[in-house]
């Protein structure tokens, strides 16, 4: 098999609605024309040397590190990624990564490093298209986010992001909106057996992960759009059936600040301000609620009919 990553694309990739030029193909993301890729700002992803350490850092740990410009991140057994001004990520790979573990980590905390660069808060959710906005359903691993979005796609709606969702505040407006990611959702075995996808046909997005590829271009939707709610997954052992409960408050604030993906990113750093400016727009505009399953039960279809009833 000939590896994609030693390939110069010939494609124009979107992605966050930001135009990515890669020296790779990409599969997971959406192509685009050279006319949209021009009016787009545009990303430059580079395979090249990266510091061992930061200069001037704020913050050093031994996966990452930032300073005001530039966040390294160190991913054991796939490679470092330098990622600078919220518009350039080069990559130093270790010999032998595959290119779907690579593109995983790249489109994941990566791309998410970048994101907070750029001032967006993200969160740590899948999102969909409704008739009210967009509904993202926030929550921890294993608290179903992965089910609930692919039960929401085989209802018919159309999906705005898997895992990682990107909130700005739109200043004529004064609407916190949502920018779509890529139409490739990342399923656990347990995901594909529930809705009867065959993993043996799927893309294995790392040896070590029981985690695969699935493509979702036909339900995907690419413009951004207001959001409308915010559903925090929970699973427990106190309940026997699906509770919705909302949140309210200081504690509505907390709740979208413990679901910010990689939050301990920005800390110390002056685009954090920005997070906390959207992060407050939400906790007094919008509504978010937790919804609490039965540890061990999978209630998907009781689940869905509770939270459409809820945003309706």
């Amino acid at each position: 098999m000939t590896d994609i990553l030693t390939k110069r694309a010939s494609v124009y990739y979107k992605a966050f609605n930001l135009h990515f030029e890669t020296p790779f193909m990409c599969p997971e993301l959406l192509p685009i024309g050279r006319e949209e890729a021009e009016r787009l700002e545009k990303v430059v992803v580079r395979f090249g040397r990266v510091p061992e350490h930061l200069e001037r850092a704020l913050q050093q740990w031994p996966v990452f590190e930032s300073n005001e410009n530039e966040i390294l991140l160190r991913i054991v057994g796939v490679g470092n990624f330098l990622i600078q001004n919220g518009n350039k990520i080069i990559i130093e790979k270790e010999e032998g990564v595959s290119e779907d573990a690579l593109r995983l980590y790249l489109f994941g905390s990566a791309v998410g490093a970048l994101l907070q660069q750029r001032g967006y808060l993200t969160l740590h959710a899948s999102a969909i298209k409704t008739e009210r906005g967009a509904v993202l359903f926030a929550g921890d691993s294993g608290a179903g986010k992965s089910t609930t979005l692919q039960e929401f796609l085989r209802r018919g709606y159309k999906k705005l992001s898997d895992d990682t969702i990107a909130l700005y505040l739109d200043e004529d407006s004064g609407e916190v909106m949502c920018l779509p990611s890529y139409p490739q959702s990342k399923i656990w075995q347990e995901t594909a057996n529930v809705f009867g996808h065959d993993t043996s046909k799927l893309r294995q997005l790392h040896p070590d992960m029981d985690k695969f590829a699935l493509s979702t271009r036909e339900h995907f939707y690419d413009h951004a759009l207001p959001l409308h709610a915010i559903y925090i997954l929970q699973v427990s052992d106190d309940v026997d059936e699906v509770t919705i409960e909302e949140v309210g408050g200081m504690a509505k604030f907390k709740a979208v600040n413990d679901n910010t993906y990689r939050n301990f990113y920005s800390y110390k750093l002056p685009y954090r301000q920005e997070h906390f400016k959207i992060a407050e727009r939400v906790s007094r505009g919008y509504r978010v609620m937790n919804v609490t399953r039965p540890n061990g039960l999978m209630t998907v279809n009781e689940l869905y009919d509770i939270v459409v009833s809820n945003w309706r």
